[in-house]
C-alpha cells in the first residue's frame, strides 16, 4: 500500500462479505462517507438485499390476491395487484366499496344501466330477437324501478316490446287524439 501523507489508513470488515480491509482515505471523507464495503459488487448485493425487506406483502384489494410493493409505493386506502384490477375497482360495475376513488366525471353511473344490460344480455331484443340497430334498442326495469340497475332487473328489449309491456292492448288518450 502505498503512503501518502494527507491520507490516513482506514481498517474496516466488509458489511456484505466480511472481508477485513486496510484503505488510505482523507480524513475529511472519512467523517463524511466512511467505507462500509470492499467494492462494488459487495455495495450492489447488500442493496438488493435491504431493497427486499423493504417491501411488504399485501393482499390486492379488489382480486385479493398478496403481491410485494415497496413500502414508499403503499397507498392508504387501497392497493392493487395490476393495473387492470385497479381499472374493473374503479369502473361504476364494482359497486359502493370502491366508490371513493372513482372520478368526478363518473357520476353516480345512473345511465350506465344501458351498457351494463348490453353486455350482460347482448344487443338483441330478449322477446322477439330484434337485432338490426342497436340504437333502437331499449332496456326495461322488470319491477319499474329505476334506480334497481342490476342485471337481474334489467332486460333489452326493443321499442315495440318495450311499449307493449308499458301500454299493454289498451289505448291511452294521446294515441286516440293522434290516430283521429
Amino acid at each position: 500500500m502505498w503512503y501518502n501523507p494527507s491520507m490516513v489508513i482506514h481498517k474496516y470488515t466488509c458489511q456484505n462479505c466480511g472481508r477485513k480491509i486496510e484503505r488510505n482515505i482523507k480524513p475529511y471523507r472519512l467523517k463524511k462517507y466512511p467505507p462500509k464495503f470492499c467494492n462494488r459488487k459487495c455495495f450492489h448485493l447488500e442493496l438488493k438485499k435491504t431493497q427486499k425487506s423493504n417491501k411488504r406483502e399485501l393482499k390486492c384489494n379488489y382480486c385479493n390476491t398478496a403481491f410485494l410493493r415497496h413500502l414508499s409505493d403503499i397507498k392508504k386506502t387501497f392497493n392493487f395487484c395490476s393495473r387492470e384490477c385497479k381499472d374493473r375497482a374503479q369502473s361504476i360495475y364494482s359497486g359502493d366499496k370502491f366508490a371513493s376513488m372513482r372520478p368526478k366525471h363518473y357520476a353516480n353511473g345512473k345511465r350506465a344501466y344501458r351498457n351494463k344490460a348490453f353486455d350482460f344480455y347482448g344487443k338483441q331484443c330478449q322477446r322477439c330477437g330484434y337485432n338490426r340497430c342497436p340504437s333502437a334498442l331499449q332496456v326495461h326495469h322488470i319491477d319499474r324501478d329505476r334506480k334497481n340497475n342490476t342485471t337481474k332487473n334489467l332486460e333489452v328489449v326493443c321499442r315495440n316490446c318495450h311499449a307493449e309491456e308499458h301500454y299493454g292492448n289498451h289505448v291511452t288518450e294521446r294515441e286516440i287524439s293522434v290516430t283521429h
